[in-house]
């Protein structure tokens, strides 16, 4: 795709074009501006049911989106190029999720319907991608070199180069029972 330039038409009276163009040889109707196409831009959204809706809702605008990547609920460290740990360690829950499904599925979120997913739409030449992380300090896709999500979402953000990161995690915190300080510890670890 990166050897694309974009075709803009517009009509006789608009002025559309940063450069002087002989548009004398084309139809009275239209005229054609060749643009340099723009670097892609990237965004990433990270978080529980919620950041996916609001995923899936900025997904629908895109004119032309094809998606490149997609994980299935349990294949999240594929998707964000790491490998499950040899012995996955269950949270401690005083101060950390997952709470329920996850502790006898390990990798897996919670939420069913939160595959991670990677959009790219062609005629804006931006990429979006979702992580599933549900709690603020969370250990569902921990690695050998990683203790928890948080650390590994890092490795992966720091190997890929996004432009905006939206993150919502710390929502199911709530279902701990933490005390606020434990939870405001969480969120700034």
């Amino acid at each position: 795709w990166r050897w694309w330039v974009f075709v803009i038409w517009a009509s006789v009276g608009a002025s559309v074009c940063p450069v002087a163009v002989d548009w004398t040889e084309y139809v009275a109707s239209a005229r054609p501006c060749t643009l340099k196409r723009p670097t892609t831009r990237s965004s990433l959204f990270v978080g529980d049911s919620t950041m996916k809706a609001l995923f899936h809702a900025y997904r629908v605008r895109m004119r032309c989106g094809t998606k490149r990547l997609q994980a299935d609920r349990c294949d999240v460290w594929r998707f964000i190029g790491a490998r499950a740990p040899d012995h996955w360690t269950p949270p401690d829950r005083r101060v950390e999720g997952p709470k329920s499904y996850n502790p006898h599925h390990p990798g897996c979120p919670m939420c069913a319907s939160c595959a991670g997913e990677e959009w790219h739409d062609c005629a804006r030449n931006e990429s979006i991608t979702f992580v599933v992380l549900e709690y603020a300090r969370d250990v569902t896709y921990q690695t050998n070199a990683d203790p928890t999500s948080q650390a590994a979402l890092l490795r992966y953000v720091t190997t890929r180069r996004f432009d905006r990161l939206i993150f919502n995690a710390g929502i199911h915190d709530q279902n701990l029972g933490l005390p606020d300080a434990v939870y405001v510890a969480n969120v700034r670890a």
